[in-house]
């Protein structure tokens, strides 16, 4: 009956219907549309998947690439929303404002203004500059801003837009401390070397090179050590940050260079912090130094061991986005088969579709015919009853004439069925004339043509209600009132 459907939809009609004999024929082509929305709606889903895969593709290399740019960006850089919570900022960021992970893991962009306050030779013009630019999105901004420690930052600011949108303020920061003391130390000649020495934002050690008693620490230094300057200057560096033992220092017994090599760092409390190193040595009043420098990479390690969890963890999502590939593909071979299946359904469908369109056309002509030629005899009875009414009406009884007029009456609503009839026929054609129409109007109408019904069973239709005036098609609402009322008549058992 209704040929080849599809799998989901025939599911479905067999879970209401119970088995598709029992779907009513008026719905066959309701569910022939509705089949056609389940084929497309499988092209459709396989389009879609296919784009979700290349979307998905470019994303990564997008977020990866984005990701590798922000992190080999020689500033420190920090993206906060409008609304003062910090979207993105790179590991150059944090080292440059010495920024605590717990810190930034509260991504509060208000707590970390707070905290480089603390940092700041003026917070005062600093926190006017920031409440000046959050006050006009759309403002750019350049200057140097001056640390405690004698570090100058260069800060440049900008709106952060998706399109021509503002959604937030990108913050760049270059450490431009050194720079900034060798300009001056072209005009102090005298503290060049203290100045850099102090400002350097690496740890910075001299250790006599015959004694290895450290002889002066930078601040930084000082710093990753843990004590205080006092308790560092003259003590023995093995006694203390090297962790080689006496007799066997690289440098002087070993003959090793070390230059940006990885080594270990013993601070105040014992622990072992990495670092890079760089060892030379230099001469100051005739006396030889070891001159060593070191950075902390400790955030470095840390960062390497979660890339390397990362990339594992991607390996997995590709050798998974390999098997959904793999079984995305089956699925669409399945797909494929299924829809050249419906498309040959479809076209039984067609065939059967336009024999149904020649019946239904024989049908409304042989409908025409037949009304035709009913209306003929129609017109004699019609035209006998006028003839009987008006020449024998003084010899005919009062009932005789009564019968005669609901001949007449009859006939002429006869004649109104066949119009009906007619109209109807052209409406499968042409589409329903909606016009408003009394209710009670059309109540009367089937009162008048079921009246012989009604006398027989001696029922009465009471309207308790006027009934409003409707927008309808007068001949369908006609039948449904008909319809409803002769089958009360028909189906009432009551006495």
């Amino acid at each position: 009956m209704f040929g080849q459907l599809h799998v989901l939809l025939k599911r479905q009609l067999k879970k209401h219907f119970g088995s598709l004999e029992n779907i009513p024929k008026g719905l066959k082509d309701f569910i022939a549309a509705v089949n056609e929305a389940y084929i497309g709606f499988d092209s459709d889903r396989i389009l879609l998947e296919r784009s979700i895969e290349i979307s998905s593709q470019e994303l990564m290399q997008s977020v990866s690439l984005l990701a590798a740019t922000l992190e080999a960006s020689a500033d420190g850089i920090l993206v906060v929303d409008l609304n003062g919570k910090v979207v993105t900022y790179n590991h150059k960021f944090l080292d440059l404002w010495h920024i605590p992970d717990s810190l930034i893991a509260a991504h509060d962009d208000k707590k970390l203004l707070e905290y480089a306050l603390t940092q700041l030779a003026s917070p005062e013009e600093f926190t006017k500059k920031v409440e000046e630019l959050y006050s006009n999105p759309q403002a750019q901004s350049s200057d140097l801003i001056f640390f405690k420690d004698g570090r100058v930052f260069d800060r440049f600011s900008q709106p952060q837009k998706i399109g021509e949108k503002i959604v937030g303020r990108v913050w760049s920061f270059r450490d431009i401390s050194e720079r900034k003391e060798i300009e001056e130390s072209l005009q102090e000649s005298e503290n060049y070397l203290k100045t850099v020495f102090n400002s350097l934002q690496i740890g910075i050690i001299m250790v006599d090179a015959e004694t290895h008693l450290i002889a002066d620490a930078n601040p930084v230094a000082v710093r990753l050590f843990g004590a205080s300057k006092e308790n560092i200057v003259g003590v023995l560096c093995h006694d203390f940050i090297c962790p080689a033992e006496k007799g066997k220092c690289p440098i002087t017994d070993l003959h090793q260079q070390v230059d940006n090599a990885e080594r270990v760092l013993v601070t105040a409390d014992g622990r072992q912090l990495p670092v890079l190193k760089t060892v030379v040595t230099i001469t100051l009043r005739n006396r030889k130094f070891f001159l060593e420098s070191f950075v902390d990479i400790s955030g470095r390690k840390k960062a390497e061991e979660e890339r390397e969890k990362l990339i594992g963890e991607l390996k997995e999502q590709q050798e998974l986005l390999r098997e959904q590939k793999e079984e995305l593909e089956d699925s669409r071979r399945a797909i494929k088969n299924v829809a050249e299946d419906l498309a040959e359904s479809k076209e039984i469908l067609e065939y059967q579709n336009k024999s149904l369109e020649d019946i239904n056309k024989e049908l409304d002509d042989f409908t025409y015919i037949v009304s035709h030629d009913l209306k003929e005899p129609l017109r004699s009875i019609d035209a006998y009853s006028k003839f009987i009414t008006e020449d024998y009406r003084d010899k005919l009884g009062e009932e005789a004439r009564h019968y005669l007029e609901r001949i007449r009456t009859n006939t002429e609503r006869m004649q109104k069925l066949i119009e009906d009839l007619l109209e109807i026929s052209r409406l499968k054609r042409k589409g329903s004339t909606i016009e408003e129409v009394g209710a009670e109007e059309l109540i009367g109408e089937v009162k008048m043509r079921l009246e012989y019904a009604i006398k027989q069973k001696g029922a009465q239709i009471i309207i308790k209600d006027s009934l409003p005036d409707i927008f309808c098609d007068r001949v369908r609402f006609t039948e449904v009132f008909l319809n409803l009322i002769s089958n009360a008549l028909k189906f009432n058992d009551k006495e």
